[in-house]
């Protein structure tokens, strides 16, 4: 998942001026690298977004998002095969 398609305006590649917008998980099943996240199970993920200052322009504030992950049912079917040719 890219994380600047759930941080609406927010981008991790910013103009050359600015710092980039860093992402971390602060909490639940997932990882960061650069700007993808990487759910790992199922539970609430804790995601911030952060901007340092530079001489220009001050520190964006720091922003979370929550994503819920449910966990995905799965279903198992067995079939026995009951032909009459078949030796049981």
């Amino acid at each position: 998942m890219r994380l600047a398609s759930i941080y609406t305006g927010f981008s991790s590649h910013s103009p050359s001026d600015t710092k980039p917008v860093t992402f971390s998980v602060v909490s639940g099943p997932a990882r960061v690298s650069g700007s993808t996240l990487t759910i790992t199970g199922a539970g609430a993920v804790v995601v911030a977004a952060d901007q340092a200052d530079n001489a220009a322009y001050s520190a964006a504030p720091w922003v979370t998002q929550t994503i819920v992950v449910n966990k995905a049912n799965s279903t198992t079917a067995i079939k026995r095969d009951l032909s009459p040719h078949r030796k049981q």
